[in-house]
């Protein structure tokens, strides 16, 4: 988000907001964070590891095309909000799945690459920004929005050959051999 306020396209499309809209613009990625963190805890008890994942891919993809299509600053406000949310229902499930799924010698490294992949994430989303600075057009920061879709496109295709995590599918075994009693 940085990255875009510093372009003067960005600035001059949002009329220029002032300090207390841009600290509002920052903010809506943690609020939605925060928001997102009470559905996706019942998601992951309710159905496994997986389906919110693959629901928080899908949602980042079509959040970053809100972003990049917003025409004015309350729906770039609610893309944020919406990145926000969608972000969180595939970083909090991640890193326990990996964790579950890892040989257990492997687990703490695992879980390590994860945690520190942000960064390559982040390095990647300035040099988007920086390598479309010099567009004269709203393309130098929609670019740079949209391009948030680009990994959870890559990670939504390979979805399918993810394993659910072991302890869900043993709960859900326990489940139904309770409800076979009754």
């Amino acid at each position: 988000m940085n990255g875009l306020q510093t372009l003067p396209q960005w600035r001059n499309y949002f009329d220029k907001p002032d300090a207390p809209l841009l600290g509002a613009i920052n903010a809506m990625y943690p609020v939605g964070k925060i928001v997102g963190l009470f559905p996706v805890a019942w998601l992951n008890d309710r159905y496994g590891r997986k389906f919110p994942i693959f629901l928080g891919l899908f949602l980042l993809i079509i959040t970053a095309i809100f972003q990049a299509a917003s025409q004015n600053i309350g729906m770039f406000l609610a893309a944020r909000f919406l990145v926000g949310v969608a972000t969180v229902f595939v970083a909090q499930p991640s890193p326990i799945l990996i964790t579950e799924l890892a040989f257990p010698l492997h687990r703490g490294k695992m879980t390590a690459m994860y945690n520190t992949s942000y960064y390559l994430g982040a390095i990647l989303a300035a040099w988007a920004t920086y390598g479309t600075f010099r567009l004269q057009s709203t393309w130098s920061w929609r670019i740079p929005s949209a391009l948030q879709a680009g990994y959870p496109v890559i990670q939504i295709m390979f979805i399918y050959w993810l394993p659910e995590s072991p302890r869900y599918v043993g709960i859900c075994k326990r489940t139904q051999e309770i409800m076979s009693m009754c």
